[in-house]
C-alpha cells in the first residue's frame, strides 16, 4: 500500500486501476465538483465500488446558517465559514449526503 499526496483535477494515479473509490467531506471544498467525478471515472475500474459522503445543500442561506449554528455555534469562525451512471444519492443526516454505487 502507498499513500499519495495529490490534488485534483490531475491525480498521478493510473487509469482504471482501482476496485473502490472513497471520498469523505471533499466535494463541498472543490471550486469545480465535477473534477472529482471526472477523476473518479478515470481511475476506477468498470464495476468499481463508489462511496462518496459529503454535506448536503440546504434549501436556503438561512437554513444553512441554522445548521451551522446548531452544529458549530461556539466554534472558531474559520470552521463556521467553510461549511451527484449507476450512482445513488441519499441524504443520511441533516448535514450529509452519500453518493454510492458501481461504475
Amino acid at each position: 500500500m502507498q499513500l499519495v499526496a495529490a490534488r485534483l483535477p490531475a491525480l498521478p494515479l493510473p487509469a482504471g486501476a482501482f476496485d473502490a473509490v472513497i471520498a469523505n467531506s471533499l466535494l463541498h471544498h472543490l471550486p469545480d465538483p465535477l473534477a472529482l467525478w471526472r477523476e473518479l471515472a478515470r481511475v476506477a475500474r468498470p464495476g468499481a465500488v463508489i462511496h462518496v459522503m459529503d454535506l448536503t445543500r440546504p434549501a436556503s442561506p438561512a437554513a444553512a446558517w441554522a445548521i451551522v449554528e446548531a452544529a458549530a455555534g461556539g466554534a472558531d469562525p474559520l470552521l463556521t465559514e467553510d461549511f451527484s451512471g449507476h450512482l445513488a444519492c441519499r441524504v443520511v443526516s441533516e448535514r450529509h449526503l452519500r453518493v454510492s454505487g458501481r461504475l
